[in-house]
């Protein structure tokens, strides 16, 4: 499989599987978090992919191989001027983060031989961000796509 179609399939369990909505999350435009009106999730690429050779084929086709494809999301909280209820929104980010990524290690991902698994957290409440002439505190989560391609 291509990091197109874990992008994809990573594209697909947030907004199917989360309480997130086709328009608050991008894998490829940080310029949506612009039009939000509370959070929105940006994800790219982050880090070394490992690709493992599993089997070899003859001349013109691939063997099985075992990749995993990194990534890092971004979820973006809209700061209103309210503190409480900000530092509220910002807990329920990070669950609904949990949350999502929990329903993919019941068995969604790219393929029938595929996981998505999320690794680790990290919220840092003083940081802020100003996008489009708001300010958003920021949820970054790093997260993995394993799979085994069969080649052909």
């Amino acid at each position: 499989m291509s990091i197109s179609t874990a992008r994809a399939a990573v594209y697909s369990l947030l907004t199917a599987s989360g309480p997130y909505s086709t328009t608050e999350v991008s894998g490829c435009d940080f310029g949506i978090v612009e039009t939000v009106a509370a959070s929105g999730i940006v994800f790219v690429p982050e880090g070394e992919a490992e690709i493992q050779q599993l089997a070899f084929a003859g001349p013109g086709n691939s063997g099985a191989q075992a990749i995993t494809w990194r990534f890092r999301g971004d979820l973006f909280v809209k700061y209103k001027g309210n503190s409480p209820s900000y530092l509220s929104q910002m807990y329920q980010a990070i669950d609904d983060v949990q949350q999502t990524f929990a329903k993919s290690e019941k068995g969604q991902g790219s393929n029938t031989a595929s996981i998505l698994r999320l690794t680790s957290i990290v919220c840092n409440i003083a940081e802020m961000w100003e996008i489009g002439g708001h300010d958003f505190g920021a949820v970054k989560f790093y997260f993995q796509e394993e799979e085994i391609d069969p080649g052909q």
